[in-house]
Order: C-alpha cells, then structure tokens, then sequence
C-alpha cells in the first residue's frame, strides 16, 4: 500500500521527533564539549561574520522586529517575570560600574532627540493625564525631602542660569509675566490689610539689618525681597506686620507654604544633608 506525500511527512515527523528525544541529551553533550574546546576560535568567528555582514544582520532584524513585534513583547515580559530579581541586581551592578558612561549618553542622546522626546511626552501625557498626575502626586508625597534638597542644590549650583533662563522665558513669554501680575494683584486687593508702601519696605530692611530673616544673609551678597510670612492666598493680610525680609532662593522655596511648615522642611532637608556630608 502507497503512502501518500502526507502521510509520508507525518511519519518522518514523528521520526525525527522521536530521534530528538532519544539523543538530545547526548548531542546537548556533545556540543557544550565542542563549544568549550573552541570557545575562542567560535567567539573570533562570530565576530568576523557579524563585521563582514553588519547590515545585512542588521536589516534581518529590523524585518523580524517589524513582523513579530507582539511575540517579542510577551517573550520580554516572560522573562522579565521570571528573571525579576536576577536583572534587577545585575542592572544595579551594570548602572554602578558604568554611570558616568550611561549619563553620558543619555544627555548626548536627549540633545540630538530633544524634540522628538517632547513631543513623546506631550503625546502620552495627553492620553494618560489622571494616570500621570497621580503617579506625580504619590512620588511627591513619598520623596518630599529628597526634593526639597535637591531643588536647593539644583539651584544653589545653577542660579545664575536659572536668572538669566527667567528673564529671556519672561521676555518671550509677556502675557504669562502678565497674568502671573494680575493674579498677585488681584490677592493683593482682595487681602486684608492697607498695602506696604516703599518707606516702609526700606525700613523693614533696615532694621532686619539688611539681612535675610531665614537663611541669615546679607546684602550685597543677596537681593532681598519682600515676603508674606502668612501668605496672602491662605488669607495673610497684606500689611507690614505681616511681612519679612527674604532672599529670593529662600522666597522662592516658602512659595505659599506656612511658616512652620517652611521652616520644617528647611530643617529636615539641613539634616539630611549633614548626614549625607557625615556618610
């Protein structure tokens, strides 16, 4: 009785499927033997192929990316599931010896790409809005200090930059400089008080010794500015009583904050740099 060409490849199917599990181990052997003999001479030879067929290794991959892009996500998520811990410390290693580099790389990478990367954000920002404000909220609530120093830092190191960016964003941008005005105005006329005249804004100086009443320095090494110890959109009045002498880093950090609260996030953002500095 003939066979037909199907059943003729079903029979050499399970054939070869049968000599696999017979021998698998065996050839598994067989070829880790060879592989550890000649690791040196396969290493050169893998990397001789892939210089002399660069691009045509490279365009094999981007049709196959291209063609498999769901298969390749899951098998990445198989993996990473099941290789979690184990990547997760070899990426900590990796970052540690090689940080310098990876900084390095990706400040070249956002300059070229800068454009691109913006609109990226805008784009899922845009289709992920709650998602990306809640995911803000809770990291600002858990990593408050931590911010805290390191928008000091930040500015301490660049506020020069920060001046001179300021000042062109300001001029570019007229009608926002504007509106920030009205706002304040408009608190200002809202707010109990009877105003602070320039009189008695030098006097204010003066007797605070032309000093900055949080961070403790003096003119001409600062500008001082004029602060709401409590601030007018809590309901401060805008009155002299109500006011301080400020630097403008220290005005810039109080924000709308309460004194208490101003003064304890400086205290504990002090401390944890002194423990950083002891460390």
């Amino acid at each position: 009785m003939t066979m037909t060409d199907e059943e003729r490849k079903e029979k050499k199917r399970i054939s070869d499927k049968k000599y696999r599990e017979t021998y698998h181990e065996e050839k598994c052997m067989r070829d880790k033997i060879y592989r550890d003999a000649h690791k040196e001479k396969m290493s050169d030879y893998k990397k001789q192929y892939y210089r002399d067929n660069i691009e045509k290794i490279k365009e094999y991959h981007r049709d196959y990316s291209s063609t498999h892009k769901e298969k390749i996500s899951e098998n990445k998520k198989v993996y990473h599931r099941a290789h979690r811990d184990e990547k997760r410390e070899y990426d900590k290693m990796y970052r540690a010896a090689n940080n310098d580099r990876i900084v390095e790389e990706k400040r070249l990478y956002y300059y070229e790409n800068r454009e691109k990367i913006n609109r990226e954000h805008k784009k899922y920002y845009q289709e992920n809005r709650d998602v990306s404000l809640e995911r803000s909220r809770k990291y600002k609530e858990t990593h408050h200090s931590e911010r805290v120093i390191s928008s000091r830092v930040y500015y301490e190191s660049n506020r020069e930059e920060i001046s001179r960016k300021t000042k062109v964003y300001r001029k570019e941008h007229p009608e926002i400089d504007r509106e920030h005005s009205w706002r304040r105005r408009a608190m200002r006329l809202s707010s109990p008080g009877n105003g602070i005249t320039n009189e008695q804004w030098e006097q204010l100086k003066e007797e605070y010794n032309y000093m900055c009443s949080y961070c403790y320095r003096k003119e001409p090494e600062i500008v001082l500015t004029l602060d709401h110890i409590v601030p007018l959109s809590k309901g401060g009045a805008d009155d002299i009583e109500n006011c301080t002498t400020a630097c403008r880093s220290c005005n810039s950090s109080k924000q709308t904050k309460s004194l208490l609260r101003f003064l304890y996030d400086r205290s504990q953002a002090e401390t944890r740099e002194e423990m950083q500095y002891d460390r």
